[in-house]
């Protein structure tokens, strides 16, 4: 942990402070998303608490915080910028935002009361645009399934298989909603160990349905694919046997407690729901670094990093209606492998995938190889990666939840 810390402050300087914690000048702040918020795709920011007090995350139970602002402390003040539906308070101004009687709304700061933690050495314009040509070939239909397949979707059907073997085996006839299915993970994995059983499989990506599409009607699989969003579905109550959800719990509103919540409604009672969420990623703060590199002081929407604990996920299951006897909460870590011949591919798809969190901009389409390389020379040196036997591995790790109702 202290690794990482002193590895991003050499890049990023003493305002960003690994996990779950933030220094500032005059104490520290505690990181948590608001509830209501989301981080992708909408890219809403997350709450923080001003510096020396921490703060209830995501609105725990006697917050009525549905704020979408984020709060940076740092010396005797901070000051705003918006980004998009969202509002950071960026670090180093030295006052707070003000209100006039009439507005809630902080008036806004000047450009020179605003911080550019790369303002002194980067020359070149940040003017957002659409994705990259690079990007674009690698993120446009079929070829984003593709992408994410070969890069985070290594690691989640690792923890979906993990996940799997926490339950029982899976008795034929049964109904299964795979939440959040993606190109259909979960699915194939339990088509392996059960034919006989109906699921539904449910996404708001389109691309990924579509490819899960053509292989259901390929193979003949017992898959109804639909776009349905996981926060309000068309399923009846008391549905499903069971509901898998796998890492689609921190992209749901309400903090997740609205998907969840729809869990519940479905599930049959004695059905058993299956909800996972990041704990770390090695990975992402390379991301963070290599964006704070080229792109200087544009935004960049910090990770949901409130869930590394596994206390926000236990709490929004328990406020949905389950109850903590029938539940079980685990941490679980697998380590990604990718052969040195094949990693600065990885990279570049993952960059691909991840970097347009922060907004695409114009240096990207200037400076993409630069970009690449350099994500994959500080991935190579980030704690939790290790360089053996031709491979480079990275560690990632989970929270699951296996829940009855």
């Amino acid at each position: 942990m202290e690794r990482s810390r002193l590895h991003l402050e050499e890049h990023l300087g003493e305002s960003f402070r690994a996990r779950l914690v933030i220094i500032g000048g005059d104490g520290a702040a505690t990181l948590g998303y608001s509830r209501g918020a989301r981080m992708c795709p909408t890219g809403s920011a997350p709450t923080i608490g001003r510096a020396g007090r921490s703060m209830d995350f995501l609105g725990g139970e006697n917050s009525k915080s549905r704020s979408r602002t984020a709060f940076v402390r740092k010396g005797a003040g901070a000051e705003q910028r918006g980004i998009g539906a969202s509002t950071v308070l960026l670090l180093g101004a030295s006052q707070p935002p003000t209100t006039s009687a009439k507005s809630s709304k902080p008036a806004s700061p000047s450009p020179s009361q605003i911080y550019h933690p790369a303002s002194k050495t980067m020359s070149h314009a940040l003017t957002q645009k659409v994705l990259p040509k690079q990007a674009e070939a690698l993120m446009s239909g079929r070829a984003k399934v593709t992408t994410y397949e070969s890069t985070g979707g290594r690691t989640t059907k690792k923890f979906a298989q993990h996940n799997l073997s926490l339950i029982p085996a899976i008795p034929a006839g049964s109904i299964i909603h795979d939440n959040c299915a993606g190109s259909g993970t979960v699915s194939r994995l339990i088509l392996e160990q059960q034919k006989d059983v109906k699921i539904h499989a449910t996404d708001i990506d389109q691309p990924f349905l579509d490819a899960l599409s053509e292989d259901v009607a390929r193979n003949s699989w017992p898959i109804q694919v639909s776009n349905q969003r996981s926060e309000s579905t068309e399923f009846d109550n008391d549905f499903f046997d069971y509901d898998i959800a796998n890492i689609g719990v921190i992209f749901w509103t309400g903090a997740g407690l609205d998907g969840v919540k729809e869990v519940h409604r479905t599930l049959k009672p004695g059905g058993t729901a299956l909800i996972n969420c990041w704990e770390s990623i090695t990975w992402m703060l390379p991301i963070i670094i290599v964006h704070k590199q080229f792109r200087g002081d544009a935004p960049f929407p910090a990770p949901p990093i409130n869930w590394t604990d596994g206390q926000q996920l236990k709490r929004i299951i328990l406020e949905a209606g389950f109850k903590d006897e029938k539940l079980s909460l685990e941490r679980h870590e697998v380590v990604a492998v990718i052969p040195e011949t094949e990693f600065r591919g990885w990279a570049e798809k993952t960059w691909a995938y991840l970097a347009g969190i922060g907004g695409w901009h114009q240096v990207d389409d200037e400076k993409w190889d630069e970009e690449v390389d350099r994500l994959a020379d500080v991935l190579r040196q980030q704690p939790g990666t290790t360089v053996e036997d031709g491979n480079v591995s990275m560690k990632a790790s989970q929270w699951v939840a296996v829940v009855q109702k």
